[in-house]
């Protein structure tokens, strides 16, 4: 994609600002629509983004913690899945493990909404893990009796969210001294 004329990065900016700033309003669809206004600036104009990225990922994880409104906790997740595919685990620094925590809680949320949108982000997240790699597998191990039942959730949405698979192969080129000091999960990797 090529990059926004100079008159649209400022307006882009301004946009950015004024979202931010709106993040804050109490009412439960004004914060949806700013979620999702950042999350289409990610897919738009990943480029501009990464300026705003701590501010963004701010008003995106603190999305995750609006317990009023679950539309809200739920657009967050999706946009931070789009956060997480262009950033990587690299670009998200400290945050990609408060992330990943934090997404757990979603996994056996009533709302279908809410767990289609946790696996979706939890999916990101496998995907990008590569230098986090053994903290994530460590994540999904505490999590396997959750992610075990997501695959035979009775809303098909969610239940065909999935992990690549050759992230979950990777499991089975864990060193053997990780392996001995993570407690085993409830079925093996291999």
């Amino acid at each position: 994609m090529k990059d926004p004329p100079e008159m649209e990065k400022k307006s882009l900016e301004r946009v950015l600002g004024i979202l931010v700033e709106k993040s804050q309003h109490g009412i439960g669809a004004v914060q949806q629509m700013v979620v999702r206004g950042l999350g289409n600036a990610i897919m738009g104009a990943p480029k501009e983004v990464q300026k705003h990225k701590a501010a963004i990922l701010e008003v995106l994880q603190r999305g995750l913690e609006n317990t009023m409104c679950p539309v809200v906790a739920a657009e967050s997740m999706l946009a931070l899945a789009e956060v997480v595919r262009k950033l990587k685990a690299e670009g998200l620094g400290s945050a990609f493990k408060d992330i990943a925590r934090s997404t757990k809680k979603f996994f056996e949320a009533e709302p279908d909404v809410l767990r289609f949108a946790a696996f979706t982000l939890y999916a990101a997240l496998a995907t990008a893990a590569s230098r986090k790699k053994f903290f994530f597998i460590r994540e999904v191990w505490e999590t396997w009796f959750s992610l075990l039942l997501h695959l035979r959730d009775p809303n098909p949405d969610v239940s065909n969210v999935r992990a690549p698979r050759s992230y979950l192969q990777n499991c089975r080129k864990l060193p053997g001294e990780l392996l001995q000091a993570v407690p085993s999960p409830p079925g093996d990797c291999a």
